[in-house]
């Protein structure tokens, strides 16, 4: 069995076993969209749990082409009104059915399982060299009791990369 990156490139949805802390543990709905994946095996995406109510994440992970084991954990929160921790996820895709599964934090009673719906995936990242420096544009003001158009621009000093 070999794994492509079309095989892993897309949005995935499904539920894994998390901790409540009223009441233990309890299945969560969760998509992930993985929108990077290299030759070398790094992938990278979004995650929602339960439709993003309780938190969304980007996180980084591996996967291992010839064996098909694949793993990931948040790095960053995006949305966390449930103040959530993160997990690992250790799984093993199967192209063949569409679907990951394994175990959270190699807990095995914590099952995950993730089921293929989609090669798209909604890009959330944007390359820092395309964001531009100078925005034009236009705005209504008055002069007076005049309505006028005005014209503005905003020149951006600098763009920094924290990830």
């Amino acid at each position: 069995m070999t794994i492509e990156t079309g095989d892993i490139i897309g949005t995935w949805e499904g539920t894994y076993c998390g901790n409540n802390s009223s009441s233990g543990l309890i299945d969560r709905n969760y998509c992930i969209e993985i929108d990077k994946c290299t030759e070398d095996g790094k992938i990278e995406g979004y995650a929602s749990v339960e439709s993003g109510e309780l938190g969304e994440y980007w996180f980084d992970g591996n996967i291992n082409y010839e064996t098909g084991e694949i793993s990931f954990e948040g790095t960053e929160w995006y949305n966390n009104p449930q103040l959530l921790s993160f997990a690992s996820f250790k799984e093993f895709i199967n192209p063949e059915e569409n679907n990951i599964s394994g175990f959270v934090s190699d807990n095995k009673n914590r099952a995950f399982s993730l089921d293929k719906i989609s090669d798209t995936y909604v890009k959330r990242r944007v390359n820092i060299d395309d964001i531009p420096l100078r925005w034009n544009g236009e705005y209504d003001g008055t002069d007076g009791s005049i309505a006028v158009r005005r014209n503005f621009e905003v020149c951006v000093q600098e763009v920094e990369d924290d990830h």
